[in-house]
């Protein structure tokens, strides 16, 4: 698939994926909240997507991230100028204001943290594109959950190499430790953050549909 329609397959992908994921979700008995709305329905598929790509590639698309916030703005500005009490369930809308501060909070605040971390560009415009679907609170939730979890990944798979590895029977030389590589460290570690941001937005989605139950930051 090439760039251009890849760009235009994400911008037309909401027209006829959340009719048919609503009307799954309404044949399930589910209601209208959380993953089951038009925005959750959204969010899921950017999240799914994004983690797919960074595993394979290391990459988040642009057309992924930069059409999803897109949509984010359109739903919510419409739920805030026309919607009633009956669309704001079904879109799953949080209003154009709270979709813009969740946004810009988390892209500039995620922006500020990979800078001196050495994060991608792809990560931050995914946090901002759960920001605009999420709002600020639930959205640094999911972005903690997310963080949380890859600590816990690395943590874990760091153990298990260190008790993997053979014991250190003589001293090293001088010259071997120039010539051998750094041991690895939590904070050297590079995965991809996809998969976790994913895990993060997804757990948010399924608190406010009912189906789990935690709580960070508040209500």
């Amino acid at each position: 698939m090439s760039r251009k329609q890849a760009w235009i397959a994400a911008a037309t992908f909401p027209i006829w994926f959340v009719p048919v994921w609503l009307g799954f979700c309404y044949v399930m008995g589910a209601p209208f909240a959380g993953i089951a709305t038009a925005s959750g329905s959204i969010l899921l598929a950017i999240v799914l997507i994004s983690a797919r790509t960074d595993l394979e590639s290391r990459r988040i698309p642009n057309w992924a991230t930069y059409t999803g916030v897109v949509w984010a703005f359109a739903i919510n500005a419409y739920q805030t100028w026309f919607g009633t009490e009956f669309t704001q369930q079904v879109l799953g809308a949080i209003g154009i204001g709270n979709s813009l501060i969740g946004f810009a909070a988390l892209f500039f605040g995620l922006l500020v943290v990979f800078s001196f971390s050495g994060g991608g560009a792809g990560d931050v415009k995914l946090t901002g594109a759960i920001g605009s679907y999420l709002g600020l609170q639930h959205g640094f939730e999911a972005i903690l959950l997310a963080f949380v979890s890859c600590a816990l990944f690395v943590l874990v798979s760091q153990v298990f190499k260190f008790l993997g590895r053979k014991p250190v029977t003589e001293p090293q030389t001088e010259e071997g430790l120039i010539e051998g590589k750094a041991p690895d460290t939590l904070m050297k570690a590079k995965v991809a953050l996809g998969p976790y941001f994913a895990i993060g937005a997804i757990a948010v989605l399924l608190r406010e549909s009912g189906l789990i139950n935690f709580s960070i930051i508040g209500p």
